[in-house]
């Protein structure tokens, strides 16, 4: 196997048994032993079990670019939910791991790297009421809706698992329809 191949499959491994087992109840010996490496290989590549960590925390990058700029094309805020709902559908195990991060960091370091990503997150959702010239919303208006809606999110996604594309299907149109009705109001999504 190369270099780049155990790498990779040391990544997989990791970000398998951190989503099942959590940061702290994972050590390098399980995943070394799963990946049928030597420890010292984890050691190589990583450094740290944290570094090794925070490679597969820094996975959500791509999926909230991927978030921004098809949502931003449109620049519709339903485009927005609607996007992040399928991505958290494509990418289970990553979501998990970063909403559990946002209610209890592993480290200071961690922590760090999480509220900079969500700090980016609210401001790009923020952007979506600036562009909008009918939209009259205020400061802490915009940070509730985030919160309510986000925060629903947590909820789904950070406790639940999909057995099938119909509860999938069922639970995008409970949630679009819920944060239409309840959290943004109808005038928001045109």
């Amino acid at each position: 196997m190369s270099e780049k191949d155990t790498k990779l499959r040391i990544v997989s491994i990791a970000e398998e048994l951190f989503y099942r087992k959590g940061y702290k109840a994972t050590t390098t010996r399980d995943i070394a032993k799963m990946a049928n490496i030597n420890i010292s290989m984890i050691n190589y590549h990583f450094r740290t079990k944290e570094d090794l960590y925070i490679e597969i925390i820094k996975k959500i990058n791509p999926i909230l670019a991927l978030i921004y700029n098809d949502s931003k094309k449109s620049g519709s805020i339903h485009n927005y939910i609607n996007i992040s709902i399928a991505e958290c559908f494509r990418n289970p195990r990553i979501i998990h791991i970063f909403l559990y991060e946002q209610f209890q960091s592993s480290s200071p370091r961690i922590k760090k790297m999480i509220d900079q990503i969500e700090q980016e997150h609210f401001e790009h959702y923020q952007s979506f009421f600036r562009c909008s010239k009918e939209n009259d919303l205020d400061e802490k208006r915009i940070q509730m809706t985030y919160y309510s809606i986000f925060g629903l999110f947590k909820e789904i996604f950070g406790f639940q698992s999909f057995k099938n594309n119909i509860e999938k299907d069922e639970l995008i149109k409970m949630m679009t329809s819920f944060i239409d009705d309840k959290i943004l109001g109808t005038k928001l999504w045109e």
